[in-house]
């Protein structure tokens, strides 16, 4: 509850029209479950407890689009770095003897840049291009075709063995 608050009270209070950021909330939910006091934004008051603990918190609390913004204005902004541009290295790069300082980076192919939190862009450098293309080609090969399981309490002996 206190991070709903948290949220409430940047979207009022950091947000150029919170109304608008708060009237995509509301179509989300089931129009009968939202007490008619919090449909609108001017109709919410923060001070309010009862209606925070009644109607606020039972009706947002598991809605995706709040939880967005609560995770890209909160979480992302602390937790996750943006760096000027793409930084590339291997396997080979992260255990060098060179090394002298630690290497940070977040790797994908470009088509994962709609899951990136919202303050970080993706900058793909020309020279790898070709990459993404390599990689379905060879997902797509004939001898990717097939998969096999195990069971869920498959023991080391039977991992191997199906190797």
């Amino acid at each position: 509850d206190s991070q709903l608050i948290q949220g409430f009270v940047r979207l009022s209070k950091t947000e150029g029209n919170p109304a608008s950021t708060y009237e995509q909330w509301i179509p989300a939910e089931e129009q009968d479950g939202v007490p008619s006091s919090i449909k609108q934004w001017k109709g919410v008051n923060l001070k309010d407890y009862q209606q925070q603990t009644q109607d606020i918190f039972s009706t947002l609390r598991y809605n995706m689009l709040v939880v967005n913004y609560f995770m890209n204005h909160f979480v992302f902004p602390r937790e996750a770095k943006q760096f000027p541009h793409k930084l590339v290295s291997s396997a080979w790069d992260l255990s060098s003897s060179l090394r002298s300082k630690i290497i940070t980076g977040f790797s994908g192919t470009n088509d994962t840049q709609l899951l990136l939190p919202v303050h970080i862009r993706q900058y793909d450098l020309p020279e790898l291009q070709k990459t993404d293309a390599i990689v379905i080609n060879n997902l797509l090969q004939p001898e990717n075709e097939s998969y096999q399981s195990l069971p869920i309490n498959a023991t080391s002996n039977e991992t191997l063995d199906q190797i």
